[in-house]
C-alpha cells in the first residue's frame, strides 16, 4: 500500500461515518465536488453545478476545536517550560516540548483551532436530480460526490513515512505543549530531532483535509440505504424497478 493508502486508512478508522482524507491535506475540495477513488483516495473531475445539478449549502458558522491523532498506534508525551522529561532528551529545559510516536506509516495527527462542518442541506433534491442523469447515461455509479467538508480556517497535519517513527519539537510562546499549538500562529514550533522522514502540513489556511462523500448506489427491493464503498451489480427484482439511493461513502471497521 502506498503511504496515501495507509493515511487514508487511518483517517477513515479514526472519523467514520463517511469520512475521507483529501491528498494531499491541504488540496482544496469544494461541495458538490465529484469524481473517483483511486488508491482510497477522492480524486475530482468536476462540480455537479456544472452537470446541471442545484444543491444548497449549509455553512457552520459556530466553530469548534479539533486535536485528534490516528485511532491506533500514536504516543505523545510531553513537557511544560522549565520541567524535566527523560523521554524527550532533545528538548531544552526551558522550553515547552512534545514526543509524537507514530507506531505505522500513514500514522498522522491533526489540529485546528477552528472546524466548521459545512454541507449540501438539500440531499433528497441531490439524489432526484443524480437519478435523472442516471437514467440519461449522464452519471456514473463509481461516481462519489462531496457532500460535506471540514474546513479549517488555519490547520496542521503530520503523517509518518514510515513504522515506528518518533519525533521531538518545542514550542516558543507558550508553556503549554499541546498539539493544537501547532497550528497557532503566535507560537513557533521548533523540530529538534525526528527518527524518520514526517510529512508536515501548515499552519495551512483554508484547509479542507477531511471531506465527507455520498455515492449514488443500488438498493433492493426498496430497501433502506447501505453504507457501501464499490460499484455494486446491477439488481432487479422481477417485475420491480431498480431503487437507486444516495448513501454515504464508508466502510465498517478497518482492522
Amino acid at each position: 500500500m502506498s503511504l496515501r493508502s495507509k493515511y487514508a486508512s487511518q483517517v477513515k478508522r479514526t472519523f467514520g461515518s463517511g469520512y475521507h482524507a483529501a491528498w494531499y491535506p491541504d488540496t482544496p475540495h469544494k461541495l458538490g465536488a465529484y469524481g473517483r477513488m483511486e488508491d482510497d483516495v477522492f480524486v475530482s473531475f468536476g462540480n455537479i453545478k456544472d452537470l446541471g445539478v442545484p444543491y444548497s449549502i449549509d455553512v457552520d458558522k459556530i466553530p469548534s476545536a479539533l486535536e485528534v491523532s490516528a485511532s491506533k498506534g500514536v504516543a505523545i508525551t510531553a513537557k511544560g517550560k522549565g520541567e524535566v522529561n527523560p523521554n524527550l532528551p532533545h528538548i531544552p529545559q526551558g522550553a515547552a516540548g512534545m514526543g509524537i510516536q507514530f507506531n505505522s506509516e500513514g500514522g498522522f495527527t491533526l489540529a485546528a483551532k477552528e472546524v466548521f462542518e459545512d454541507r449540501i442541506s438539500n440531499p433528497g433534491s441531490l439524489e432526484t436530480h443524480l437519478k435523472k442523469l442516471r437514467a440519461k447515461g449522464a452519471w456514473d455509479s463509481s461516481f462519489r460526490i462531496v457532500t460535506g467538508v471540514l474546513r479549517m480556517p488555519v490547520a496542521t497535519v503530520l503523517i509518518a513515512q514510515s513504522d515506528n517513527t518518533k519525533l521531538e519539537l518545542s514550542f516558543s510562546g507558550t508553556a503549554t505543549p499541546s498539539i493544537n499549538e501547532l497550528c497557532n500562529l503566535d507560537v513557533s514550533a521548533n523540530f529538534h530531532w525526528q527518527s524518520s522522514a514526517v510529512m508536515k502540513y501548515g499552519p495551512a489556511r483554508d484547509a479542507t483535509p477531511i471531506i465527507q462523500l455520498h455515492r449514488l448506489t443500488l438498493g433492493f427491493l426498496f430497501s433502506p440505504p447501505r453504507l457501501r464503498t464499490f460499484s455494486m451489480e446491477t439488481i432487479k427484482a422481477p417485475g420491480g424497478d431498480q431503487d437507486w439511493r444516495l448513501v454515504l461513502d464508508a466502510t465498517g471497521p478497518i482492522e
